[in-house]
């Protein structure tokens, strides 16, 4: 989860395609520091992605996107 979340501290273009196949995962602490990666990333062709877990079992990633999302508006 950390490595997810420091991989948003690189180049969009490099670190954006495999934040978004972590967001697949079925470990949540992977999911989370996956949407705060991207978020780090600002790429917002992400959103999509992210919003798509507005209804994720977890509540700790519907947390991590709903901090997104705030951000955004």
């Amino acid at each position: 989860a950390w490595s997810a979340q420091e991989l948003g501290r690189y180049d969009a273009s490099l670190s954006v395609p495999p934040l978004l196949e972590a967001l697949k995962s079925d470990e949540p602490e992977l999911v989370v520091g996956a949407i705060k990666g991207l978020k780090s990333t600002g790429a917002a062709s992400s959103i999509p992605a992210i919003l798509k877990l507005k209804q994720h079992p977890d509540p700790r990633v519907r947390a991590a996107v709903d901090e997104v999302v705030v951000e955004v508006r």
